[in-house]
């Protein structure tokens, strides 16, 4: 790749600064893929004066590839299992400076160390050559204090605090918890997760524990023809939610980002606030048969499986950002097992970053969810109109919702669902161009289609379509939206705006 990216080629005009950058660039080359005895042996400018022409030569002996050695952790803030399944290389792989970078900034990234120093020491003398490594490590503060303040449109305003207990014992286990507040929905949502290394000297696993407690305030509404009606009524959702799992982090090629897998077990226990009395108040309320509203108390208990995959690749920074993101699950609830509901439930995203050039990007998104579970359904006359209402039976947790600055922009926050009560499926799509007109500042025009729904056969998509403008920080690019919702009435016009990267 270098030499047939070699810029003094034939009918240019010699540069001698090239000339000596590209001397430097090849021995950092060779020397990043391991062969550390590198060195050039011929390096000539030949003048023809008379034809002002200049023949180089360049010649450069690599001698052998040296190979990946022995790593030794000299440290006592964690046991040694803990550490040992850490490198993503293994003694004998060939030399990779990249695989040793990586090193420090995973040691630096399990929360353990306040300063990571890892040393190399080459040995020469064996065939093939090596590289041993020694490992320094001194221990940070165990705990982390972090405190939040913010306002974004699906959001609102916030405050969040997490308290981070990074070292428990030697076993390197650690603790977290979390409050929040946000002005949305009144969500109130506290969390708690303790992790403990496995030791597994090969593999990065661990147990997990983790416990959530939520309450947020959500608005039932009729719907006529896929648009909002009269509100039925306004309830307080609690959950409690207690997590037991085990995690598998493993690297992926010459990524710096990990691929996360979580094989987990759900308890849950809901109240939606919502029964049957809420129901029965309507005018001429019957089920979609004409029966009576079945009785319906709104409290749900649930044990469900599930499978997890996480895997985001992102690299660079600012508008160079690029990269993807994936995420997908797989959840299964039983009767047979104690839970009031059955369901099964799939589910997958994914966020691509894309450069044309170096003021062009292309950004896509999409994510597809289904879920087996049963539907009640009840049909309400009023004013000589039917209008639906769609409970599904699936636990508030797992219900899918659109719309809002990370899906179908030109939608509030969570607002595509059936009668605002969360939905079984999901299908979204968004394409957005940006480009770089000045400095950290962007330009987008996008477009975007989905929603959330009960029924395959017409899941009656929203579309939404508007520009932005995008402001890159150091905290991350500021993303101002200006969207239309083309499917409302008036075509209405909504403002979105967001911190961070749209690949998270």
């Amino acid at each position: 790749e270098w030499r047939e990216a070699w810029p003094l080629t034939i009918g240019i005009t010699l540069d001698q600064g090239v000339w000596r950058t590209q001397k430097t660039e090849i021995i950092d080359a060779v020397e990043s893929e391991g062969y550390l005895a590198a060195e050039i042996t011929e390096s000539t400018i030949a003048l023809d004066l008379i034809n002002n022409e200049a023949v180089l030569t360049l010649r450069v002996e690599t001698g052998a590839q040296y190979v990946m050695g022995d790593v030794s952790f000299e440290q006592d803030v964690v046991k040694p299992v803990v550490l040992q399944p850490i490198p993503r290389f293994a003694t004998g792989d060939p030399y990779s400076a990249w695989a040793v970078e990586q090193l420090r900034q995973d040691l630096w990234r399990t929360g353990y160390f306040g300063e990571v120093d890892v040393r190399e020491e080459r040995v020469h003398d064996v065939n093939p050559p090596r590289v041993d490594f020694r490992v320094l490590g001194g221990p940070r503060n165990r705990l982390t204090h972090q405190g939040t303040v913010g306002y974004g449109t699906d959001s609102e305003f916030r405050i969040q605090y997490n308290l981070t207990r990074h070292r428990l014992s030697e076993r390197g286990d650690s603790f977290t918890a979390g409050l929040g507040w946000q002005q949305r929905d009144q969500e109130v949502r506290l969390a708690m997760e303790y992790r403990l290394p496995r030791r597994t000297p090969t593999a990065r696993k661990y147990w997990l524990a983790s416990t959530i407690f939520k309450q947020e305030r959500r608005e039932l509404f009729l719907e006529s023809d896929g648009e909002e009606s009269d509100r039925i009524t306004r309830t307080d959702i609690q959950e409690y939610l207690l997590r037991l799992g085990h995690g598998h982090v493993r690297g992926v090629g010459r990524s710096r980002e990990l691929l996360t897998e979580t094989w987990f077990l759900d308890f849950l226990r809901e109240e939606d606030g919502i029964d049957s009395s809420d129901l029965r108040a309507l005018p001429l309320t019957v089920d979609a048969q004409g029966d009576p509203i079945p009785e319906r108390s709104g409290n749900v208990q649930s044990y469900a499986l599930g499978y997890m995959l996480e895997l985001p690749l992102i690299e660079g920074s600012g508008f160079q950002t690029t990269g993807h993101h994936e995420r997908g699950w797989i959840i299964a609830s039983s009767e047979a097992v104690g839970s009031d509901v059955d369901f099964q439930q799939l589910y997958f995203s994914s966020r691509w970053n894309k450069l044309f050039t170096p003021r062009l990007m292309l950004f896509l998104r999409g994510e597809v969810g289904y879920t087996n579970a049963d539907v009640d359904e009840f049909s309400v006359i009023e004013n000589g109109e039917e209008l639906r209402v769609e409970l599904t039976t699936l636990p508030n947790t797992y219900r899918f919702r659109a719309g809002g600055s990370r899906s179908v922009r030109g939608y509030d926050f969570e607002s595509l669902s059936n009668n605002g009560f969360g939905s079984n499926h999901v299908l979204t799509a968004s394409a957005e161009l940006e480009y770089n007109f000045m400095g950290n500042w962007a330009g987008a025009v996008f477009y975007d289609v989905g929603n959330a729904f009960n029924d395959w056969s017409d899941p009656r998509l929203k579309q939404g379509g508007g520009v932005g403008v995008r402001w890159y920080t150091l905290a991350g690019p500021i993303r101002l939206d200006v969207a239309q919702a083309l499917d409302l009435e008036g075509d209405p016009w909504t403002f979105h705006l967001t911190i961070g990267t749209p690949l998270l």
